[in-house]
């Protein structure tokens, strides 16, 4: 098991108490006292998220708050630290995250777009940079000369990246134009946010994405679909979002695109088809 180094606890006012092992909404951190020590796998949007939920209020949803090292800084040695809060994902209450995630998303409107979640893929990435790659992927008009750039085209492909290609070109076709606005807003709502008793959801991270108003919440009810969490009908229950059919159908691109670049999931390939059947009326 990965341990925090003693420098690392040091930096973060951490230095004595048990290291508790927690799970992915905490980026598989350690709890120690009140203080969560997390791999920092992004430094960049971990140091951009920090600096965001610092100062960030949002109706109806707690946000987690971030510590800063001894010299201010937010990541130190590839780990960063937020304030503990407890809370469990709760499968059956997706409806309530898609209706936070609109919330988060209105709280982040005018939040500036940070460079590095805009910034066009123009050649091989890195392991942790394949989430803004698929994000970009699914919003562009050629996805496969962009994953091109990464991918060793020379190589046989495996069947789970056959699976996602294959159906990201039939799901291209049906997506309708989306003529909304983007800002910032959340990629991944649905598992990093938590529940406890009567209190406010909580949400312990902000995976930046740059995307229209209504983009959130429809990752957070495909989520739920791809987790088999919530019913068919949330696509019914949300019509009254702006374009977000659309939003469904892009953030299905979105998870396409991540399993078509990352290691195989059990399952995973039979799951987008389902959602894809669900969202296409099939």
């Amino acid at each position: 098991m990965m341990a925090v180094p003693e420098h690392v606890r040091a930096a973060f006012h951490a230095e004595s108490g048990d290291a508790t092992p927690l799970g992915y909404a905490w980026d598989y951190g350690f709890r120690i006292g009140n203080i969560v020590l997390s791999p920092a796998l992004d430094p960049d949007n971990a140091a951009w998220s920090a600096k965001v939920r610092e100062n960030l209020h949002v109706e109806g949803l707690r946000v987690v708050k971030p510590v800063r090292a001894t010299d201010g800084r937010f990541v130190v040695s590839g780990w960063r630290a937020n304030s503990y809060a407890a809370g469990e994902l709760a499968s059956g209450r997706v409806d309530e995250v898609v209706i936070v995630g609109l919330r988060l998303a209105d709280a982040l409107a005018d939040v500036p777009s940070p460079e590095f979640a805009t910034k066009p893929v123009t050649g091989k990435w890195k392991t942790h940079e394949i989430y803004r790659v698929a994000d970009q992927a699914a919003w562009s008009d050629d996805p496969a000369q962009l994953l091109a750039l990464g991918l060793d085209t020379s190589a046989v492909a495996g069947a789970q990246l056959e699976a996602a290609l294959r159906l990201a070109a039939r799901i291209s076709p049906l997506l309708p134009p989306i003529e909304g606005p983007s800002h910032v807003g959340h990629a991944d709502m649905l598992t990093t946010t938590l529940f406890s008793g009567t209190q406010p959801p909580l949400v312990t991270d902000i995976v930046a994405t740059v995307r229209p108003h209504g983009y959130t919440a429809a990752l957070a009810a495909v989520d739920g679909l791809l987790f088999d969490a919530v019913d068919s009908d949330i696509v019914h229950r949300f019509s009254h979002v702006p374009e977000f059919t659309g939003l469904l159908l892009r953030a299905l691109m979105y998870r396409i695109f991540v399993s078509a670049l990352s290691d195989e999931v059990e399952g995973v390939s039979e799951r987008l088809e389902r959602v894809a059947n669900i969202l296409t009326g099939k």
